[in-house]
């Protein structure tokens, strides 16, 4: 138990946290491009 309260392994779990919390971002970040894009197709499309 000693070896979870070392500050190595916590600032490790931070990091991973901190990661995944980027990951997240990106992703959303990807979405909304994403979906924008589609978006803007569809109402050109629409407007054949």
């Amino acid at each position: 138990m000693a070896l979870k309260n070392s500050p190595a392994i916590q600032s490790e779990s931070r990091k991973n946290n901190e990661g995944e919390e980027f990951q997240m971002q990106g992703r959303d970040q990807l979405f909304s491009t994403l979906s924008s894009t589609c978006l803007r197709r569809f109402q050109c499309y629409s407007n054949w």
